[in-house]
Parts: C-alpha cells; structure tokens; sequence
C-alpha cells in the first residue's frame, strides 16, 4: 500500500511539474510579443510560415518569415493607416491603401485577440470558451496544454488558418 501511495504522489508532482507556467503572468494589455508557426489556407494563398506580432505603444507589427526564417513581410498597423514593408523586393508601401481593406481589417482583428486567445482567457482574464464567434470569424482554441491551447483554428469565409503559438511574453515587466 505504501508503494501505491508512493507512486501517485509522485506522478502527481510530475503531472504538476509539468505544468506550463510560464503564461500565467501574461497581461495582454502591456506591451507584448507573440512568435509562432501559421498555416494558411484560402483560395488566394496557402502555406506555412513563422511569425511574429509585436505590441509596443500603440503600434502592432506582424513580421512573417519562411520555415526556414527568411522574413518576407513586416507590417506596421497604426491607426492611420498601415506600412507595409516586402523584405523579398525590397519595396516599401507608405499608403493607408497599402494593405486591402479587408485584409487590413482581419489582420487587425488577430492581432488584436491573438495575446487573449494565447492564454486561453477572454479580455476580463477569465478563461475563454473553447469555440468562440465574433466579426464573422470562428476561432476555436484546441489541444489545451497547461491552461493554454496548443492551437488555434480561424475560419472566415473561405480562409482557414492553425495557428501555433511557441513564445509569449510581456516586453515591459517590472519586478519589485
């Protein structure tokens, strides 16, 4: 009976070691990065990339790379307008146009509930509901690991995106 009492006393404390803390002090409402793996699929394009969103101010910048880290895009969303910058070409675009309406429409979207989404908590931090409707998306927050999902999954229309998160974090805490 000892051994019995043993062993799961000691597979809870690994089950409990293996708890993925390192997003419970995430506040979404400070400056932030996001890196992860997105695959896109739609009837204009499809693929696999990194990425990386980034919150300083009041400015998001989404930075998208290839698999094997050749960044393609940066852009910069600001409230007047967006700044596109096409790392391949070399091509800057300084126009309020460009970026589609609409693309600049969803990508405002993600980026502005991705860091809620990450953790798995609504805006109030509580934890979010597994399938959530809002602005003609439907995300759905999968694979749970830690209190977190390992994976979330947009559709809109005909686009389909998984994204991956593998690293968080607030760029601005201050420890006292």
């Amino acid at each position: 009976m000892r051994v019995r009492g043993l062993f799961i006393f000691v597979s809870a404390s690994l089950l409990f070691s293996c708890v993925n803390t390192e997003f419970a002090a995430f506040d979404p409402n400070l400056e932030w990065t996001i890196r992860g793996k997105i695959s896109i699929n739609s009837s204009q394009a499809s693929g696999i990339y990194n990425f990386a969103v980034l919150k300083k101010n009041e400015v998001k910048e989404i930075v998208v790379s290839s698999v094997f880290g050749i960044d393609i895009y940066r852009i910069k969303l600001m409230s007047d307008g967006a700044l596109v910058e096409d790392l391949l070409f070399d091509g800057i675009l300084r126009k309020p146009k460009g970026l589609d309406s609409v693309l600049k429409e969803n990508l405002e979207f993600i980026s502005r509930w991705l860091p809620f989404w990450a953790v798995g908590q609504d805006k109030f931090g509580e934890p979010s509901a597994i399938v959530l409707r809002e602005d003609g998306w439907s995300i759905e927050l999968a694979g749970f690991a830690g209190g977190r999902p390992a994976r979330i999954i947009l559709n809109k229309g005909n686009i389909r995106a998984k994204i991956r998160v593998l690293e968080i974090e607030n760029l601005n805490l201050t420890v006292e």
